[in-house]
């Protein structure tokens, strides 16, 4: 094989890999809905205080995750591949029953720069997720009482500024 035929596949075959791991995740496995999650590592000690626990996230692309379980002091790692979905292996969580039936997710997942069109996923009962694109959804806030202090933030030039209405 020539040099230039080796240099072109040792780069391929990673975007290849990457694409198809991106796709199956948005497309929910290809219509499948297969999934592979595994723990990895078994609990170790965090360092946290005995009484705390959360979930961190540090791998969350369609189609890979990987989540950091925290539970009464001590972390796992859990890997998820193909039709990914919110971590629901944590047991401080499951102990509270919040794995339980009924339950719904939705969350903006990326803004297309220009800001009128996002990236949407929910996942219902902790099933996997499913992706949308739509247009950006703005809430507003309720009107401030009279009398009351609102704080206005803009971004402009690169720094940031907050001022009441009317200074």
């Amino acid at each position: 094989m020539s040099r230039a035929f080796r240099i072109s596949l040792a780069v391929l075959i990673p975007i290849a890999c990457v694409t198809l791991v991106l796709c199956a995740g948005i497309t929910n496995v290809y219509g499948t809905g297969a999934l592979l999650q595994a723990n990895v590592g078994g609990w170790l000690p965090d360092g946290a205080p005995g009484d705390s626990f959360w979930d961190a996230s540090m791998v969350d692309v369609p189609g890979l995750s990987v989540y950091a379980g925290h539970c009464r002091g001590r972390m796992r790692f859990d890997l998820q591949v193909g039709a990914t979905g919110p971590s629901h292996s944590n047991p401080c969580y499951a102990a509270m029953s919040m794995y339980g039936g009924g339950g719904g997710q939705s969350e903006t997942y990326f803004i297309v720069p220009g800001g009128r069109t996002a990236l949407y996923r929910d996942s219902v009962n902790h099933g996997p997720w499913n992706y949308g694109i739509g247009n950006v959804i703005y809430y507003s806030s309720p009107p401030v009482p009279p009398g009351q202090a609102l704080i206005q933030f803009g971004f402009e030039g690169g720094i940031t500024h907050g001022s009441a209405p009317g200074s």
